[in-house]
């Protein structure tokens, strides 16, 4: 079946919505969490909710508690990494170089999901479910290492 159906529309519409307010929520708590705070502790949820998916026996064979996890995830994505990582260059950069280096950070996460998003199929194909949610906290783990190592302390 190729195409979407209006219920597919209607169903992206009411998770982007959906998702959108913890997304507002995190903008909003930024300046009183700190940046570097929000991004380390949101990819350590993250990572947290993947690892649940890659290791609680059976949980992905119930749609509720796993698209839970999952929407958990997302969420917590949009509440602290996500914001944290627009404002985060634009602060730390030299107003002479700004612009360009906040292009070059936007693209490297943009760059990023698509990789990922490219590669989440052949994971599943060839490692199973189980195992790509796994490969996935790790993921989440060491980009919270490299945050923890590398963003400055402040605000």
């Amino acid at each position: 079946h190729v195409g979407s159906t209006q219920a597919d529309v209607t169903g992206a519409m009411l998770v982007s919505g959906a998702l959108s307010l913890p997304g507002f929520a995190g903008t909003l708590l930024l300046p009183r969490i700190g940046r570097k705070r929000a991004l380390i502790g949101g990819t350590i949820g993250m990572g947290f909710c993947f690892l649940l998916l890659a290791t609680v026996p059976n949980v992905l064979d119930y749609g509720v508690p796993a698209l839970g996890l999952y929407t958990m995830a997302v969420a917590l994505n949009w509440a602290g990494p996500a914001p944290a990582t627009y404002s985060i260059p634009a602060e730390i950069y030299p107003t002479s170089c700004r612009a360009t280096l906040h292009g070059i950070s936007a693209a490297s996460g943009k760059l990023g999901a698509a990789i990922s998003s490219s590669l989440f199929g052949d994971l599943v194909a060839a490692y199973g479910l189980p195992d790509t949610f796994a490969i996935l906290a790790v993921v989440c783990i060491l980009a919270a290492a490299l945050g923890l190592a590398f963003v400055p302390s402040y605000g």
